[in-house]
C-alpha cells in the first residue's frame, strides 16, 4: 500500500505544472540564446539548441532543411536543359561544330527529332563565343552587303562586281525571307541580265526561291504572295509574275494561276473542294450517329460552272405607249423677183418699185402684176421611244450537277443474334451481324439526297451501296511505356515525394512533436492512464455530503425517504465498509460483489488491487460511474494550472 500512495502522489505531482522546479527558474539562469552562461564562456550547441526561442524554430528549420534537399534531389534527378547552339547550320558545319565543343569540354547532343546541334543551357553563351572564336560556323561570317567591304579591290572586274553584287542581293533576301515564322531555311536566285539603255531591247529580270518549312508547319497563301512581293519590290524591273516559290519537297508554291487537269485554277478548285467537304461532312454528321463512324463511307462529286455571262439587253417602248414627240422643226421660205421689162439699155435696165403690202399681210394686185415669187418649206420631227437598258452578270461558280457514293457496312452495329439452343456446335465462330435491309438503304438514299438538295433536273445522282468493311488494324505501342519520357518523369516525381513523406513521418514528427509540446499517440495514453488514477484520488477525498452534514457514501448522490443514500438512478448505495475485499481478490470478484449493491468504487480498492491493469480498469469503472464528478475535478485541475 505505501508503494502504491507514492505513486499516486508521483503523478499529482507531475500533474502540477506550475509547482515543478522549471517554471521558477529566472531569466538570469536561463541566459540568453546567444548570451554567455555564468562562467563567462559561450554557451555550448546543447544550451542554445534548449532556449525557447530556438525550440519554437526548430520544426520551421528542419521543414525548410528537408525541402531544400526535396528540391535538390529532385533537381538532381531531372535531365539538364539543352538549346540549340546554331539552329540552321550546315551537316558540314555542325560536324565540325560537335568536334570542337567536345574539345572544349562542353559536352554537345544531337536532338533526336530535329537534327539540331544542342548544348546545355548552363553553358549557351560560352558555347556560341568559343565557337566564334573558331570560325563557326562557316555561313555566319560575312554574307550579304558585309561580304562587298572585305571583297573590295583594284584588280576586281566589272562582271565579279556584278556577281558579287548579285549574291550580296540574295543573301540579304535570304535573311528577310527566314523572319518568316513558318520557314526554316531559304535561299533566293537572281537572273540579273544587263539592260540596255533601249527600253524595247531590256529584258525583264526574274527570280526564283527555295524555302524550307519547319517540322508541322504549313506554308499558306499569303505568306507565298508575301514572299513574292518582298522579292519583286527589291528589284528593279522584277514583276511579281516572274518571282517563283518552290518548297523543299518540289511544290511549286507561287503557282496562283496554274490550271488543273480539269482546266480550273487553283483558286477555282479550292472553290470546288470546299463544296465537296461540307456535302461529306453532312452526310458524316448525319449517318455516323447511327451506323458509327466507322461504318460510312461517303465521297461526294460536284460539277460547278465558273465561266462568267456577262449579258446586256436594251428594250425599246415596253409599255406599248408609241412614239412621242421629242422636237419639232417648221421652216418656210418664199422668194419674189420681177420679170425683165423694156429696151435694153441702162435707162431701161433700173429696178422695179418696191412692192406695197397692206396691214393684212396681203400685196395689192398691182405690185405682183410684174414680180415672180418661189415658196418653199421644210419640217423637221425628232421622235423617242422609251427604252430599258439593262446589263446582267451570272454568278460565278453555279452547281450544275452533284453525284454522292455512299457505302454502308454491310452489317449494322449492335444487333446479335441468339446463339442456337442447345449445346453450341463446333463450327459456330460467334455471333454474327444483322444485314442492312434494302428498306434501310432507301432511307439513307433519301436522307443523303435531302442533305445535298438533290436536284432531278440538274442530273444528280446518288448511290448508296452496302458491302462488307474490313476490321481497322490493331495500332502497335510506337513506344514502349519504360521508354516514355514522360511517364519517367511522373515516376520520378511520385517516388521523390514518396521519399519525401517517409521521411518527414518517420524523422521530423517525433521531433516536432517534441519541441512542440504535442505528446505522441503512445505518450498521451499514459498520460491519460495517469490522469485517470489522480481522478480517482480526487474523487476520493471530495466526499458528498447528506441533509445533516454527514459523508455519504462514494457513488451516492442524495437520500431516499427512508434517508438512506442513493445514487443518480435511485438505488441504495451501500457503504465501502459493508463490502469485504479479501487479500488478493481479482477483478472480476471485486466487480461481481459491487454489482448486485449498486455500490460505488472508493480510490482504496486501487490499493487491494494486484495488478498495474486492475487498477486501470477500476479507475475507468470509477470514470463511468460519475463522470459528473470527474469533469468538475478536471475543471478544478485546469484552473490550478
Amino acid at each position: 500500500m505505501a508503494t502504491t500512495t507514492a505513486e499516486m502522489q508521483d503523478l499529482q505531482e507531475v500533474n502540477r505544472g506550475p509547482d515543478n522546479g522549471l517554471a521558477t527558474q529566472g531569466p538570469s539562469e536561463q541566459g540568453g540564446a546567444l548570451g554567455l552562461t555564468k562562467g563567462g564562456s559561450l554557451p555550448s550547441l546543447k544550451e542554445i539548441l534548449a532556449q525557447p526561442a530556438v525550440k519554437k524554430a526548430t520544426p520551421g528549420i528542419m521543414i525548410a532543411i528537408l525541402m531544400v534537399f526535396f528540391v535538390a534531389s529532385y533537381l538532381a534527378m531531372q535531365d539538364p536543359v539543352y538549346r540549340p547552339i546554331f539552329p540552321g547550320m550546315t551537316d558540314a558545319d555542325r560536324q565540325v561544330a560537335s568536334e570542337a565543343l567536345k574539345e572544349g569540354g562542353f559536352s554537345p547532343r544531337v536532338n533526336r527529332s530535329s537534327g539540331q546541334l544542342e548544348v546545355d543551357a548552363a553553358n549557351y553563351h560560352e558555347a556560341r563565343i568559343y565557337l566564334a572564336s573558331k570560325g563557326l560556323p562557316s555561313e555566319g561570317a560575312a554574307s550579304g552587303f558585309e561580304a562587298l567591304s572585305g571583297s573590295a579591290s583594284i584588280t576586281t572586274s566589272q562582271f565579279m562586281e556584278q556577281a558579287n553584287y548579285a549574291a550580296a542581293v540574295e543573301q540579304e533576301l535570304a535573311k528577310s525571307i527566314i523572319r518568316i515564322s513558318s520557314i526554316k531555311h531559304a535561299r533566293v536566285h537572281l537572273a540579273l541580265p544587263k539592260q540596255s539603255v533601249f527600253v524595247r531591247d531590256r529584258t525583264p529580270p526574274k527570280a526564283s526561291v527555295v524555302v524550307t518549312r519547319f517540322a508541322g508547319r504549313n506554308i499558306d497563301r499569303d505568306q507565298v504572295n508575301a514572299i513574292i512581293n518582298l522579292v519583286a519590290a527589291s528589284i528593279p524591273y522584277l514583276n511579281a509574275t516572274d518571282v517563283v516559290v518552290v518548297d523543299s519537297l518540289g511544290n511549286l508554291l507561287s503557282d496562283e494561276t496554274r490550271e488543273s487537269p480539269l482546266g480550273l485554277t487553283s483558286a477555282q478548285l479550292a472553290h470546288k473542294q470546299r463544296f465537296e467537304s461540307t456535302y461529306r461532312n453532312r452526310i458524316y454528321e448525319l449517318l455516323g450517329p447511327i451506323y458509327g463512324e466507322n461504318n460510312v463511307r461517303a465521297q461526294v462529286d460536284v460539277d460547278l460552272d465558273f465561266t462568267e455571262v456577262e449579258s446586256t439587253f436594251e428594250t425599246y417602248d415596253p409599255n406599248s405607249t408609241g412614239e412621242k414627240t421629242r422636237s419639232e422643226v417648221l421652216s418656210l421660205d418664199r422668194t419674189a423677183t420681177a420679170d425683165a421689162e423694156g429696151v435694153p439699155g441702162a435707162t431701161t435696165n433700173q429696178p422695179p418699185a418696191e412692192s406695197e403690202f397692206e396691214l393684212d399681210g396681203t400685196a395689192t394686185a398691182e405690185s405682183f402684176s410684174n414680180v415672180g415669187e418661189t415658196v418653199s418649206s421644210r419640217t423637221t420631227r425628232n421622235y423617242e421611244l422609251d427604252r430599258i437598258v439593262r446589263t446582267v452578270k451570272d454568278a460565278n461558280g453555279k452547281i450544275l450537277r452533284v453525284s454522292v457514293a455512299v457505302a454502308v457496312n454491310r452489317y449494322a452495329p449492335g444487333e446479335y443474334p441468339q446463339p442456337p439452343e442447345g449445346t453450341v456446335p463446333e463450327d459456330f465462330e460467334g455471333p454474327e451481324l444483322a444485314e442492312i435491309s434494302e428498306g434501310d438503304l432507301t432511307r439513307i438514299n433519301n436522307l443523303v439526297r435531302g442533305v445535298v438538295n438533290f436536284d432531278p433536273e440538274r442530273g444528280d445522282q446518288v448511290t448508296v451501296v452496302a458491302t462488307p468493311f474490313d476490321p481497322p488494324a490493331a495500332l502497335e505501342d510506337l513506344m514502349p511505356w519504360y521508354e516514355n519520357a514522360l511517364l519517367l518523369n511522373a515516376i520520378k516525381g511520385i517516388f521523390a515525394m514518396t521519399v519525401f513523406l517517409l521521411i518527414a513521418y518517420i524523422l521530423i514528427r517525433p521531433v516536432a512533436y517534441k519541441l512542440l509540446g504535442i505528446p505522441l499517440p503512445h505518450e498521451q495514453k499514459a498520460a491519460e492512464a495517469a490522469a485517470q488514477a489522480a481522478i480517482a484520488e480526487q474523487l476520493a477525498s471530495q466526499p458528498v455530503l447528506g441533509p445533516d452534514g454527514a459523508p455519504l457514501p462514494p457513488g451516492a448522490v442524495g437520500v431516499n425517504e427512508d434517508g438512506l443514500p442513493v445514487d443518480a438512478n435511485g438505488e441504495v448505495v451501500v457503504a465501502e465498509s459493508e463490502i469485504e475485499i479479501a487479500e488478493g481478490e481479482s477483478l472480476e470478484e471485486i466487480r461481481a460483489k459491487l454489482k448486485p449493491k449498486k455500490s460505488a468504487i472508493s480510490a482504496d480498492l486501487l490499493d487491494t488491487a494486484n495488478t498495474y491493469e486492475d487498477k486501470v480498469a477500476l479507475i475507468r469503472m470509477l470514470v463511468q460511474e460519475d463522470s459528473g464528478r470527474v469533469a468538475n475535478v478536471l475543471k478544478g485541475m485546469v484552473r490550478q494550472r
